[in-house]
């Protein structure tokens, strides 16, 4: 069998960006979840741009402070495909929600 991990450091510049976003949320469980898509969107925005794609971080919902302060967003631009949906997953999930968003 092969292993196909792909390890993404979270340095303390991003968990501090995700802190300030959680603390943009009025609710602890929008902050939580604040929190934890901004960890997502900036794994998959690593891992696309190892992998050889343009992306633009600030042109997603997520930067909005009014559509993140409403909606449970985690959007990432991917030049010439569009944007894409990044959804964190913790160890032990069985399930993904995925918001009507």
């Amino acid at each position: 069998m092969i292993d196909m991990t792909f390890t993404i450091k979270l340095t303390q510049e991003i968990h501090q960006k995700a802190e300030r976003a959680s603390q943009q949320q009025l609710a602890r469980p929008q902050a939580k979840q604040a929190y934890l898509n901004t960890l997502s969107t900036y794994a998959v925005d690593f891992y696309l741009r190892c992998m050889g794609f343009e992306t633009n971080p600030t042109h997603s919902d997520r930067e909005d402070p009014i559509a993140s302060a409403f909606l449970d967003v985690a959007d990432l631009e991917v030049k010439q495909v569009g944007k894409l949906e990044c959804r964190p997953v913790l160890p032990g999930d069985r399930v993904m929600r995925i918001p009507p968003e």
